[in-house]
């Protein structure tokens, strides 16, 4: 069976900023954690997904409101 790629936009944090839940084969990363932690665990629980790394594109605190959330829950790199 082919894996495919599972890809969640989550719209997050009081600037709206997206986030996104990317990955394939079990395995994936969170992009942009900028706010609603819970929104974005929930949405991880959902994907089935065993979060091994969360990419910043940039620090603006729209961006990593939920960061230390999302990692201490998945454990993972950053």
């Amino acid at each position: 069976m082919e894996d495919k790629l599972f890809i969640k936009r989550l719209v997050v944090g009081s600037l709206s900023a997206n986030c996104y839940i990317v990955g394939t084969a079990g395995e994936g990363m969170v992009i942009d954690p900028g706010g609603n932690a819970e929104e974005i665990r929930r949405a991880i629980d959902e994907s089935g997904l065993e979060i091994n790394v969360i990419v910043l594109t940039h620090g603006h605190s729209d961006h990593i409101a939920a960061l230390r959330d999302i990692q201490d829950r998945t454990g993972a790199e950053v």
